[in-house]
């Protein structure tokens, strides 16, 4: 469950990112949680009034995720951007910067469009494709992301 309650604007879920620490969400303190804060700033090169926690929350009895966006001088960093400079920022430090190890660095939304022809799951974060539709097996092994094409039943 969650410690404090989420504001959902879907708009803004663009420009929101999860962060997966390796610990129970019991065990995590308002102090923990704000060293995690501090933490991101320093890494993100911004100030701790720029991270926006907006919701904590176990995914596991040995994960938490701290679901946050960042302002940046421009304005909201967007999600995609803001999970790829946080993974880059993650891999050039010590990949124990931060309090708890990382498990997972996502956007909040499922960005994949899925070729138009199916519908992006948020948990698993692929693909699910459309009545007589189907995944391009080969297309994937180049790809990343998910693809759906039409498949005749006949």
């Amino acid at each position: 469950h969650y410690l404090f309650e989420l504001e959902i604007f879907y708009p803004r879920e663009r420009e929101e990112v999860e962060l997966e620490l390796q610990v129970g969400v019991a065990q995590v303190s308002q102090e923990q949680k704000d060293t995690v804060v501090r933490q991101l700033a320093a890494l993100l090169h911004v100030l701790d009034s720029d991270i926006a926690l907006k919701g904590l929350h176990g995914q596991s009895d040995i994960s938490t995720v701290f679901r946050f966006s960042v302002q940046g001088p421009d304005g909201t960093i967007p999600g995609p951007k803001l999970a790829r400079l946080l993974r880059n920022q993650l891999l050039q430090e010590k990949t124990d910067f931060l309090l708890f190890k990382v498990l997972r660095v996502d956007t909040v939304m499922c960005l994949l469009r899925c070729s138009g022809r199916g519908q992006c799951d948020p948990i698993t974060r692929s693909c699910c494709c459309d009545p007589l539709w189907m995944e391009n097996p080969i297309r994937n092994m180049w790809h990343e992301l998910s693809y759906t094409h039409y498949r005749s039943l006949h």
